[in-house]
């Protein structure tokens, strides 16, 4: 799966949220991964909705189901 694609808007969207988000008894670092992995599963999960030719063809996002 490519997501080096996404790896720009993900670090940037998750920065965003671990400013706002704190998860008592959770570091910094691990709050950031967290974030950049759902992020993630939301950002590949919408675009295989709206553009699933887009995410096949460019993206090379398979869907693994």
């Amino acid at each position: 799966m490519n997501k080096e694609f996404l790896k720009p808007l993900v670090t940037e969207l998750a920065s965003q949220v671990n400013k706002v988000v704190n998860i008592p008894f959770v570091s910094e670092e691990q709050e950031q991964l967290f974030f950049e992995m759902i992020i993630t599963l939301v950002l590949e999960t919408l675009l295989r909705q709206l553009l699933p030719e887009y995410v096949d063809k460019v993206l090379g996002l398979r869907s693994e189901v």
